[in-house]
């Protein structure tokens, strides 16, 4: 599963595409894209994959997707407690690339 993986300029790409199908569709060629978002009852694309992957780790933390999911993403132990203790290990990368810190 990937999120987040568009640039800036795909990102307004695929926004402004989304503009031009809700103004066909709702055909209002006058008002606001925000506007046009709240009369559909939709969010910006970029807010939508943002909650679908909060919901994904939420998921994932607390045992509630597939068992094969949950075997990709290794969750940190700690020897003492903590008051958020649920986390997930992060991998540690020898060089610095974009990306990957």
């Amino acid at each position: 599963m990937v999120y987040n993986s568009f640039s800036v300029g795909q990102d307004r790409k695929l926004e402004k595409l989304n503009e031009r199908a809700l103004r066909l569709v709702c055909n209002d060629y006058v008002n606001a894209y925000d506007y046009l978002l709240n009369k559909t009852g939709k969010r910006m694309l970029y807010v939508t994959r943002k909650i679908n992957l909060a919901e994904f780790v939420y998921k994932v933390l607390h045992d509630m997707s597939p068992p094969l999911e949950n075997s990709f993403f290794p969750k940190q132990v700690t020897p003492y407690n903590m008051r958020d203790n649920l986390k997930l290990l992060k991998p540690v990368y020898n060089t610095v690339q974009f990306g990957m810190n």
